[in-house]
């Protein structure tokens, strides 16, 4: 969502006009972090960082991470799939991972789903964030806020709400390419977090094999 004469810095890497929003949720599908504003082109890791850092920042509990894609680095509060590893469910095809990245990845897949049925949602309900609106681009910010606030209290007191189950759904996450996982790859320069991140990444992983192994057993 913006106006023609702002498209240049708003003309994103998937090529189309977009304004870029740094959203995360939790399982339930209810947003609990929304950073709107950036224009399309600015790289996810630029935006992460005015998250962490701004007033109204997003704050991660202590002991926690959430769960990213592979657009961000790997740290410790944001965990992100293995690279070069098969990681959308559809790429398994009902066969059973053959090794540990390979499981982190399936199951990091089935987790972080729920951030892309939430942004479907979303955009299914408001139909107004597909479009390029003749609003002064403030406005258009507040738009998609506005939207997101009422998507939670929808969610909150509507449980039983048709959307949120529309089987149909996940045809709009494989076809709409605005929800492809991107595969740009930016730098932090924080190379001590993300040492710290790929040991707790690999920690996890080889707990879930051993367990996973162990059940194949059992």
């Amino acid at each position: 969502m913006v106006g023609l004469d702002e498209q240049v810095p708003f003309w994103c890497r998937k090529g189309f006009i977009s304004q870029n929003v740094l959203v995360a949720c939790s399982f339930d599908l209810q947003f609990q972090y929304v950073l709107a504003g950036w224009e399309g082109s600015a790289a996810d890791s630029r935006i992460l960082d005015s998250a962490l850092t701004r007033c109204d920042r997003l704050i991660v509990p202590e002991g926690k991470f959430y769960l990213a894609d592979a657009g961000f680095a790997n740290m410790p509060q944001f965990i992100t799939p293995y690279r070069g590893v098969r990681y959308h469910l559809k790429e398994f095809g009902g066969n059973r991972p053959k090794y540990a990245k390979e499981l982190f990845n399936l199951r990091h897949a089935s987790l972080r789903n729920a951030i892309e049925r939430a942004i479907g949602i979303l955009k299914r309900r408001f139909t107004i964030l597909q479009l390029q609106p003749q609003y002064p681009f403030e406005s258009q910010v507040k738009i998609v806020l506005a939207c997101c606030i009422l998507h939670n209290h929808i969610r909150r007191e509507c449980i039983n709400d048709l959307i949120f189950d529309d089987e149909n759904l996940q045809n709009l996450l494989e076809t709409d390419p605005r929800m492809q996982q991107d595969s740009e790859c930016p730098t932090l320069g924080r190379n001590r977090q993300r040492e710290v991140a790929s040991e707790l990444r690999t920690s996890i992983a080889d707990t879930m094999w051993n367990d996973y192994q162990r059940r194949l057993r059992g």
